[in-house]
């Protein structure tokens, strides 16, 4: 169970994308206020009360929900739950209001940014034109407009190498 968080609108959607695709099946659980769900939410799965095919994934792949209005403690508790029975759970942090478990801070590399004062170690994502220098956490790959919008599409992206990359991440000491 690993948590993802950016300050950039993009990142914040295709990181926890990545993280999930990288670990093969994986469920992400979306905690961010601005998180939205086609079918229901985990506060409602909750409140229902899960059946067993709720609470395991039954086919290889990426499945989402977003939490829905649910107390930190009742979401952490619904979280474990299913982190039991997932082979990864991945959470689209809110930057530690909400969710307090281990994040991988998602951060842009950007054409002309400086880097005084480096933050934690993070997994860093250059832009097109962005010099890639020595950073505190793992570089990915650039990746391309078209593998950016078929994730923003709900599409898989044609980017392997850039799912590849995350897959160390998930062994990093993220705290």
């Amino acid at each position: 169970m690993l948590g993802i968080y950016s300050d950039d609108a993009v990142l914040a959607w295709v990181g926890p994308i990545g993280l999930a695709l990288a670990a093969g099946t994986a469920l992400i659980i979306d905690v961010r206020p601005d998180s939205r769900s086609r079918s229901g939410t985990l506060a409602d799965l909750m409140a229902e009360g899960p059946r067993l095919h709720d609470l395991s994934p039954g086919r290889r792949g990426v499945a989402h929900i977003a939490a829905g209005a649910m107390e930190s403690n009742d979401l952490s508790g619904a979280i474990d739950v299913l982190a039991g029975r997932w082979p990864a759970v991945v959470v689209r942090s809110d930057g530690g209001r909400i969710w307090q478990g281990p994040t991988v801070p998602y951060r842009p590399v950007l054409p002309g940014t400086l880097f005084e004062n480096l933050p934690s170690p993070s997994a860093w994502q250059p832009a097109s034109g962005a010099g890639i220098r020595t950073l505190p956490g793992p570089v990915l790959p650039r990746l391309g407009r078209r593998s950016v919008i078929a994730m923003l599409e709900g599409r898989l992206p044609v980017a392997r190498r850039w799912v590849r990359a995350w897959q160390p991440i998930w062994d990093m000491p993220w705290a």
